[in-house]
């Protein structure tokens, strides 16, 4: 686990710096590589140390090719993705899918009037399908122009193919928008064009916001839930088979509607479970019943790798309370412990840390 952290840290702090050298740039050559990215992101985290670590296919495993810049707007969008195996015998584990993402601003420096006739000293600007080029790169050739209207005429306004303009998902929402809007062919909408690139990416940021909500959603309401369990263990030594069928439920069925994680992480934490209520009965219940069938539904809702930090944890904690218990002479070897709120204490140390 502690290697799988340094590979995402390493990653992350690598396409960070890769990003500032792109975001320098620029200014110069508006164009981002995912190539040159891929190369200064090897470069900065280290090649022996990508192709020495669980990344399948070493540095030449992480692909940057989803990384791209919004047009017109000098933001960039960053994205490394990698996939990592295991190095566990015997035991296959599917390999793990990674993905770092972030967005940076370019630096868009000042415009400098280069003079014509200077020979090899003037930048100049091409496009792919035109047949002149341009001494300046904010011309209205290569960029469509932006200007203000009034709310009040857009009913008027058409676009060059004969469309109306539809509100800027972006910037549509911000207070202060109901007098002047400006216009862009990149930030519209245009009822004729198909979903562009732009507003693909807006859409799949506020999906993203909204799983992001409720998965904080669920882990609160997974804290109120386990902290019951743990008042009901404390208290009565047992727990009703209602309420775990309840948390089941609950568990598969956020998994069904919300769940983004990869199937074999939620499976590996069902399995966990399973092997905790085969040990609850070969032990005649020394782990109990309603211990392990909450730790079922909890490899379910956090998947194995949260699991497993929460078991650590829990078990961690309960140790040194028996410890503490026998010393004092207030335990017996016989007593036995509520687990439920040592599997509370895990649950919060698991998302604090």
């Amino acid at each position: 686990m502690l290697e799988l952290r340094s590979i995402q840290s390493a990653v992350r702090c690598g396409l960070q710096s890769a990003g500032k050298q792109v975001a320098e740039s620029f200014a110069e050559i508006p164009v981002l590589n995912p190539i040159s990215l891929h190369a200064d992101l090897v470069n900065a985290v280290g090649k022996e140390r990508m192709d020495r670590s669980m990344i399948v296919g070493g540095s030449g495993g992480v692909s940057c090719k989803r990384s791209w810049a919004i047009p017109g707007m000098g933001v960039l969008e960053l994205t490394a993705e990698y996939e990592v195996e295991l190095p566990v015998p015997v035991f296959h584990i599917p390999v793990l899918h990674y993905k770092e993402k972030m967005r940076m601003k370019t630096w868009t420096g000042y415009v400098k009037t280069y003079e014509a006739g200077i020979g090899d000293n003037e930048l100049v600007y091409v496009t792919e399908t035109g047949i002149v080029y341009h001494r300046n790169y904010q011309c209205t050739y290569l960029e469509p122009s932006v200007r203000s209207v009034a709310k009040t005429q857009l009913g008027e306004l058409r676009n060059s193919s004969g469309g109306i303009y539809h509100l800027c998902e972006r910037c549509g929402w911000m207070p202060g928008n109901d007098g002047n809007c400006s216009l862009s062919y990149f930030i519209i909408m245009q009822r004729t064009e198909e979903k562009s690139l732009y507003s693909s990416a807006v859409r799949s940021k506020r999906k993203r916001s909204m799983f992001e909500m409720w998965w904080k959603i669920a882990k609160l309401a997974g804290l109120f839930f386990l902290g019951f369990g743990a008042a009901q263990d404390i208290k009565y030594q047992k727990i009703s088979t209602e309420y775990l069928l309840a948390g089941s439920c609950a568990a598969i069925l956020y998994r069904a509607l919300f769940g983004r994680m990869h199937w074999s992480v939620w499976v590996a934490g069902l399995g966990c479970g399973i092997v905790f209520l085969m040990i609850s009965k070969w032990s005649q219940e020394g782990i109990g019943y309603g211990d392990s069938w909450m730790i079922l539904n909890m490899g379910i809702f956090l998947g194995i790798w949260n699991l497993l930090g929460m078991l650590m944890l829990a078990f961690l904690v309960a140790a040194m309370a028996a410890g503490a218990g026998l010393w004092s002479g207030k335990w017996k070897r016989t007593t036995r412990m509520s687990f439920y709120p040592f599997l509370l204490i895990g649950y919060l140390g698991t998302f604090i840390w």
